[in-house]
């Protein structure tokens, strides 16, 4: 019996420290906060009283568009359909089965729109506010707030951008071109003002490109991931106006809006999302999104409100990068936590499938390959699942338990041993006494 008490709490103590090594894996330090399971994110369009506007005709629809994007969040949650099919299987609540055999990640979300109509409000946000979206309904105008020159509101815009996981959304025109300062009249700054930010990811001679002003260009096969959230066919096409150059930090556009992107090429681009940071292995970071065009076309060819498309497409890019990044973390995270339980249970046949394609996964993340990375990740977790304990040879078996009886049969004879012995010491015992 005291055998098998000791065989009982062996097996016991190994399930408790299992149980205990589950219970203490870290959880992923998301960009954004997650609360009751909803990716939480506040986004400020900026609309102050007294500043001019350029490059933009109505700032009313604007930020219609920037609600807009705001509300399709809400509504539709973050979602991402994994463009052909494949075998399903039910391996994290992120992923649904959609019609036939497709597979959608869906995040849910919780947006919060704000209108930033006072100076004071313009400069809490840019000095102290972290994970959020700023857009900027001026157009090309910088408002800059009483206490800084122009060159140091710029200046504290990237510095929010690089620590304080700050998103700046630029829907319009050439960027930074104009500026205002509080109780002032407009200036032109000329491209002095994108060259400081630009300045603090290594690139302080940037300008933008004029070239092909009439041309317009096709969505970039990127800006498809954000269909199923945000419905874009109002602005398919757009106008070549101030595109951004990115030769020089390819490895930095994390996505491409309108025109086609090679990362090994140097074509400008109409619209972009550009990862704000100085080092490549930095991780903590904002977006900075650029909207050039002066122009947004129906797929169909007719003209639409580019004050609107513009706005809508420039906010819900801003949107993707910061809530897909932390859904990104959250889906890892899951996937490694699989991983760990395989491992634990002994499940290695077909583990080193799981772990490829996690790493691949990791690769496209870095490299923000949005399609790619959702479909490795997903085969990551199908194969971690699908671990199974690898099959011993009947040989192996017979050794095996030809092992294990001799186990049990040399314990029975020790248990048996220390019985007799332990009965002959108390018999010579007892005679030892009625001697006496």
């Amino acid at each position: 019996m005291k055998f098998h008490a000791a065989v009982c709490l062996t097996f016991l103590l190994i399930s408790s420290a299992v149980s205990l090594s589950f219970q203490n894996i870290p959880k992923a330090h998301c960009s954004l906060q997650v609360v009751n399971n909803r990716i939480k994110v506040h986004v400020y369009v900026v609309v102050l009283d007294g500043v001019e506007a350029r490059d933009v005709d109505n700032i009313s629809k604007v930020v219609d568009g920037v609600e807009t994007a705001c509300e399709s969040l809400i509504r539709y949650n973050l979602s991402i359909t994994l463009p052909f099919p494949r075998e399903w299987q039910n391996v994290s609540s992120h992923f649904l089965r959609i019609e036939g055999a497709y597979v959608r990640a869906s995040f849910m979300t919780n947006v919060s729109f704000h209108l930033v109509t006072q100076w004071n409000y313009y400069k809490d946000i840019v000095e102290s506010e972290y994970d959020c979206v700023v857009v900027n309904a001026h157009g090309s105008v910088i408002p800059v707030p009483e206490g800084y020159s122009r060159e140091e509101w710029v200046d504290k815009i990237a510095e929010a951008m690089q620590s304080r996981n700050l998103t700046w959304v630029h829907v319009g025109g050439y960027p930074f071109y104009y500026c205002q300062k509080q109780n002032a009249n407009l200036e032109t700054w000329g491209d002095k003002g994108l060259k400081q930010l630009m300045s603090h990811i290594g690139e302080p001679n940037l300008t933008c490109n004029t070239d092909n002003w009439a041309e317009l260009t096709a969505v970039d096969l990127h800006l498809y991931i954000l269909h199923d959230t945000w419905a874009y066919q109002d602005a398919l096409y757009a106008s070549e106006t101030w595109r951004l150059p990115v030769s020089g930090f390819e490895n930095l556009v994390a996505m491409p809006i309108w025109g086609l992107f090679d990362r090994n090429g140097s074509e400008p681009l109409t619209g972009a999302a550009i990862a704000f940071k100085e080092s490549e292995n930095q991780t903590s970071f904002g977006f900075y999104v650029h909207v050039g065009t002066n122009e947004t076309r129906h797929g169909n060819g007719w003209k639409t409100d580019k004050d609107f498309e513009r706005a809508h497409v420039g906010c819900a890019t801003g949107l993707w990068c910061l809530v897909s990044r932390t859904a990104r973390e959250i889906i890892i995270s899951e996937t490694e936590a699989l991983i760990k339980e395989a491992t634990y249970e002994g499940r290695t046949e077909g583990l080193d499938t799981a772990k490829n394609y996690l790493n691949e996964a990791r690769i496209y993340d870095k490299r923000y390959g949005p399609t790619e990375f959702w479909d490795r990740i997903y085969k990551a977790m199908v194969s971690a699942s699908n671990a199974a304990k690898p099959q011993t040879s009947s040989e192996e078996s017979g050794v095996t338990s030809v092992a294990v009886a001799i186990c049990f049969v040399a314990i029975g004879v020790i248990v048996v041993w220390q019985r007799r012995k332990n009965q002959d010491e108390g018999e010579t015992l007892c005679t030892s006494e009625n001697s006496q």
